[in-house]
């Protein structure tokens, strides 16, 4: 015959089938562990962390885009224009100017506004003689030289069979924060800009 099982029950004060609560300190610890857990809202706050930085480099690369763009039109369109010294037809036809101005323009469409570019064309007697002058943008935003001063850049086509360099100068004004500084090294937004090409002229 097997001995009886024994069963014992400790009774609290309310009887033994009464549930213990935490005190005051336990219930603040179970409440900060409960918001450790929670995860509501923590998907937005990140969001609105990361959100501005993505935002910003989206705007840099959308820009550098634009500008890499442009370049890569403008030395087209000089080269195109500059056909028209090589081969004579600017100096032949009136306006040696116009007709260069008019056929970068052309070239241009509405990717650059072509007025607001500077064209410097110079004769040289060989190509180791060639040496432009060093230009730059004052805090107006006007075209001078090293020194500071104004200059003014001459354009002179040249005749059959002769050494000429065509250079077009314009800038870009950055709208993306701190890229205008990373690119021109100071607190100016804007950077100037140009292509060159150089050829000797066709015999016309």
């Amino acid at each position: 015959m097997g001995s009886p099982t024994r069963s014992s029950a400790v009774a609290g004060p309310g009887g033994p089938d009464q549930t213990r609560r935490p005190g005051p300190a336990g219930r603040r610890t179970g409440l900060f562990r409960r918001l450790l857990r929670r995860r509501d809202g923590a998907a937005a706050v990140e969001y609105a962390l990361i959100l501005p930085v993505y935002m910003y480099l989206l705007a840099g690369i959308v820009e550098m885009s634009m500008l890499f763009y442009t370049t890569t039109v403008v030395d087209g369109a000089v080269m195109d224009a500059g056909r028209q010294i090589l081969t004579g037809q600017a100096q032949t036809s009136g306006n040696t100017l116009t007709t260069f101005q008019t056929a970068i323009c052309n070239a241009l469409g509405s990717v650059y506004d072509c007025n607001n570019m500077t064209y410097n064309v110079q004769t040289f007697s060989s190509f180791s003689t060639v040496s432009m002058p060093a230009v730059q943008l004052d805090a107006d935003g006007n075209l001078v030289d090293s020194d500071g001063n104004p200059i003014v850049l001459p354009f002179n086509a040249g005749g059959s069979g002769e050494i000429t360099v065509v250079r077009v100068i314009y800038s870009w004004s950055f709208f993306t924060p701190l890229i205008g500084y990373l690119m021109t090294g100071s607190s100016s937004t804007t950077k100037l800009l140009s292509t060159t090409t150089v050829f000797r002229n066709e015999p016309y």
